[in-house]
């Protein structure tokens, strides 16, 4: 069965994975990081504080053609910024993931938020409500090699979000960066929690799917920098300045 496959792989992976050629029978996969370049994570930027989803692991989630990445939406725990008063917005500044590239390559990575909605036993992101808007980057590995690195991108500005959302990655282009296998996402060191995170994929996964029920053990990691909103408040206005509109 496909999601057994999946699970016996995260239980064998003690040391770093001789890659099988590539079959039809598998979806998500992992390697431990070993004998080639991984990026450190960089310093966080000055942020009231960092959302993240636990640390970056030591290994990654990979797809093998056909099958392809094409996005991934985690729900922000927005009330884990205990920097700011509770219930308070706040200024979502940049997002940072590390991908798994197999070769020298580059691709798009689309950054946006997005709301929830309701769905069966879960809120699910909602592609119809985007509250910052979509920016494009480039993104690329220029090793010869395999390589992991961490990519982090600034998210729209004046990007300010109270309550449930979701960030939203879009991919385009990790096809034909594929060598034995497709370009992947590290892993989180906190373990995987249904209605968190939700994954499309090219041949497998049309249609947002639960992270946890594709036979990971860990959630993706992701890690937002994020300042509390300021409101502005309305000048006072003066008793002759009220008379002088109706002159």
């Amino acid at each position: 069965m496909r999601l057994a496959t999946r699970v016996l792989l995260l239980a064998f992976l003690a040391v770093p994975l001789a890659l099988a050629a590539p079959t039809a029978a598998h979806a998500v996969q992992v390697e431990i990081d070993g004998g080639w370049l991984v990026s450190p994570e960089p310093p966080a930027a000055p942020a009231a504080c960092t959302i993240a989803a636990g640390s970056v692991n030591t290994f990654h989630y990979f797809w093998t053609p056909p099958e392809e990445l094409r996005s991934m939406a985690w729900r922000i725990p927005t009330a884990s910024c205990t920097d700011c008063p509770p219930g308070s917005s706040l200024n979502l500044k940049s997002v940072r993931f590390r991908v798994r590239w197999p070769i020298a390559c580059s691709a798009q990575a689309k950054v946006s938020i997005v709301g929830a909605v309701p769905g069966p036993g879960c809120l699910l992101p909602d592609t119809n409500n985007v509250i910052c808007p979509e920016v494009t980057y480039t993104i690329r590995n220029t090793t010869p090699g395999v390589a992991a690195v961490v990519h982090t991108l600034q998210l729209s500005s004046a990007c300010c979000v109270t309550g449930d959302a979701f960030l939203l990655v879009r991919f385009d282009g990790f096809g034909i960066c594929s060598g034995a296998v497709g370009p992947g996402l590290a892993a989180s060191t906190a373990p995987c929690v249904a209605c968190q995170q939700f994954v499309t994929a090219s041949g497998i996964f049309e249609t947002p799917t639960d992270h946890c029920t594709t036979g990971a053990a860990n959630l993706v990691w992701f890690s937002i920098d994020a300042d509390c909103c300021q409101v502005t408040d309305s000048p006072g206005r003066t008793w002759g300045h009220v008379k002088s509109l109706y002159r």
